[in-house]
C-alpha cells in the first residue's frame, strides 16, 4: 500500500510554509509608519501663505536622512492659523526619539520664510511650531 504523504512530499511541505511565514512577517514589518500633527506660527499668528515641505534628521548628527518626497507639499493660503498633516515614514524607519521632522514654509520662488521641528516619539503627535527665518 502506497503512503499519501512521503518523506519528500513532507519536507517540501515545511519547507513552503516556512517560506510563507518568513515572506507574510516581512511584508507586515515593511508597512510605512505614519506620523500626524499640526503645525503652527509662533506667536500664534496665521501660518504665512506658501508650500510645507517635510524631511527626516538624526538628533545626533544632524544630517538630513530623507526629503519626505512621496508625500505631496502642503500648501498654506495665509488665513490658517493651524495646518494638520500626516506623512508617512520611510518603510526601513520607525518613530524614535532619535528622529526628528522638520518642516519648512518655502515661497513659491523657493525662498524659505520659516521653519520648524519636532521630535519623533511613538504613537504620539509630532506637533512642529514655525519660527520666522532671519537672512
Amino acid at each position: 500500500m502506497r503512503h499519501l504523504f512521503d518523506r519528500r512530499m513532507l519536507m517540501i511541505a515545511t519547507g513552503l510554509l516556512a517560506a510563507g511565514i518568513g515572506s507574510t512577517s516581512e511584508t507586515a514589518m515593511a508597512q510605512p509608519a505614519l506620523v500626524h500633527g499640526t503645525v503652527t506660527f509662533a506667536g500664534n499668528e496665521h501660518i504665512p501663505e506658501g508650500r510645507l515641505v517635510f524631511d527626516l534628521r538624526e538628533m545626533e548628527n544632524r544630517n538630513n536622512l530623507d526629503e519626505l518626497a512621496d508625500n505631496a507639499p502642503l500648501q498654506s493660503t495665509g488665513k490658517q492659523g493651524e495646518i494638520s498633516y500626516s506623512v508617512n515614514l520611510p518603510a526601513a524607519l520607525k518613530p524614535s526619539n532619535k528622529l526628528v521632522i522638520v518642516a519648512r514654509l518655502e515661497r513659491a520662488d523657493g525662498w524659505l520664510i520659516a521653519r520648524g521641528s519636532a521630535r519623533l516619539a511613538p504613537d504620539q503627535p509630532a506637533d512642529i511650531t514655525l519660527h520666522k527665518v532671519m537672512y
